[in-house]
């Protein structure tokens, strides 16, 4: 005799009792959950709306106009980090996300960029300075710490702290001109 209300009398091995699915040992259930938010375009609940706002065209910004974008989409994470903290995320997966995110704006940054040759630039700079020509990735990083003697949580803090933490002559670069100053 079966409920009528699908596998196993409305069971659903796979899911919690919300209708979501339910994290399994790799934390696969989460990522599920957070795919389909997006893809619903509702991003996630944590996420400030600039994180999952649609980009702009391709090639369609200037230096300036992008450098501003990028700042913006960073200047969030620690925000972020602070919500996943208050919720127990351990810090290994802190400085995951806070990396992932930096990384996915500085990609995105660069495909927004008018200035291709700029963006040819910046990758010739980071394969050469990272071993990737899209930055430094979270192993480099988790390594890098390792190296300067930062052990256990610690080297997951430093990558925390760095993922927000732009570069300030980038920054004095392209820095949007002031209003009522004289143009160059």
């Amino acid at each position: 005799m079966t409920s009528g209300r699908g596998f196993r009398g409305g069971f659903n091995p796979y899911r919690d009792n919300n209708g979501r699915f339910a994290p399994g040992g790799s934390g696969g259930g989460q990522q599920i959950n957070d795919a389909l938010r997006r893809a619903a375009g509702r991003g996630l609940p944590e996420e400030p709306a600039a994180a999952s706002a649609p980009l702009p065209p391709a090639r369609s910004m200037d230096d300036t106009a992008v450098r501003t974008w990028y700042n913006e989409r960073t200047q969030h994470i620690p925000d972020l980090n602070t919500r996943w903290e208050a919720s127990g995320v351990p810090a290994a997966e802190r400085a995951a996300r806070c990396q992932e995110l930096r990384h996915t704006a500085r990609v995105q940054a660069r495909e927004l960029m008018q200035n291709q040759e700029g963006v040819a630039g910046l990758r010739a700079r980071d394969l050469e300075k990272y071993g990737n020509p899209d930055g430094p990735t979270f192993a480099y990083l988790v390594a890098s710490m390792k190296n300067k003697g930062h052990v256990g949580d610690a080297v997951y803090e430093h990558i925390i702290g760095s993922s927000s933490r732009t570069n300030a002559e980038y920054n004095a670069k392209y820095a949007q001109p002031q209003q009522g100053a004289a143009s160059a």
